[in-house]
């Protein structure tokens, strides 16, 4: 329902308002605050809520994009109570439903393009190529940690541990997911300026049925950026 919708995403915004109890920390990792053209935020999730709050009013343009009408209607009505002039919301659906038309001084995709298969991730980089400035930069920001959950989901000891219908929600992606990607980057027609990458161990019951069965986990985190050439 629409106006359900639309109740929700305006209470929750008004909450965030009033208490600035925002659901991440450090928004801005990795993304520059004054590029040369407008900056483009990929899939930006809740964490555009504290984005909005964080992004200097003398910075270029920030324009976020989503699918979810929730965090849409949420983020616009947010950034208008904060009275932020210089960010603007977009519905998109990537790698499809993209901005048109559209150039941007930085393109920033944090911990999205794992969602995508390999095809879809390609489509993706074509539409960052050309929707950048010349000179534009792509920054990305992920890791392989679902991928690692779903591969360890096939023995059905861990698998029981999860949330019923957990793994059913991830998308089975290369082994290989950071190399892969830095060379389609290359591909895209980018000039990779920086590419670093560390495994990380976790312990968390933030994936499991039963409050406090911490899982272990071994990841892969790397970061990505890369310049559009002349």
């Amino acid at each position: 329902d629409p106006d359900v919708v639309r109740l929700l995403a305006e209470s929750y915004s008004y909450y965030l308002f009033q208490t600035r109890n925002f659901p991440w920390e450090d928004p801005l990792q990795g993304i520059p605050g004054n590029p040369t053209g407008p900056l483009c935020d990929v899939a930006t999730g809740l964490t555009g809520f504290s984005m909005i709050h964080d992004w200097p009013e003398s910075s270029s343009k920030l324009v976020l994009t989503d699918n979810m009408p929730f965090i849409v209607i949420g983020l616009t009505h947010f950034k208008n109570l904060c009275g932020r002039r210089n960010i603007e919301v977009l519905e998109a659906d990537f790698p499809e439903g993209v901005p048109a038309e559209r150039r941007f001084g930085f393109v920033s995709a944090n911990k999205f393009l794992h969602h995508l298969k390999r095809s879809e991730r390609v489509q993706f980089l074509q539409w960052a190529l050309g929707s950048l400035e010349t000179g534009g930069k792509l920054g990305i920001l992920d890791s392989d940690l679902e991928h690692q959950l779903l591969r360890q989901a096939k023995e059905p000891n861990f698998k029981n541990r999860l949330i019923d219908g957990f793994p059913e929600t991830l998308v089975e992606i290369e082994k290989d997911f950071c190399e892969t990607l830095v060379s389609d980057v290359r591909s895209a027609g980018f000039k990779v300026l920086h590419f670093d990458f560390h495994e990380y161990m976790d312990e968390t019951d933030a994936y499991s049925r039963l409050p406090g069965d911490n899982i272990s986990f071994k990841f892969f985190g790397f970061e990505i950026l890369a310049e559009r050439r002349e």
